[in-house]
């Protein structure tokens, strides 16, 4: 999938009430990001999409219309572990 092609999925979910959010880079965090104060509270608006750029990252707030488990393999997560959980 090209980045375009992922900026409209994303666009496409805002469209569908999913908020979204830019957080920008921080090296020193355990993730690498810090969201901006008060994300939960972000509302859905596809053209947050349009100030994506380097070194932000487009998140989606959990909860509101969409739910999913990050396994994140490159950290010891595993699909296997969450077998019997779904």
């Amino acid at each position: 999938m090209t980045v375009s092609e992922t900026l409209d999925v994303a666009r496409r979910m805002a469209q569908a009430g999913i908020p979204l959010f830019l957080a920008r880079s921080t090296p020193t965090t355990a993730t690498g990001f810090t969201p901006p104060k008060a994300w939960e509270q972000t509302v859905a608006d596809p053209s947050i999409v349009d100030y994506w750029g380097p070194h932000l990252a487009l998140c989606a707030v959990m909860g509101q219309g969409l739910d999913v488990i990050d396994i994140d393999p490159r950290n010891g997560g595993e699909a296997e572990a969450l077998r019997d959980l779904l």
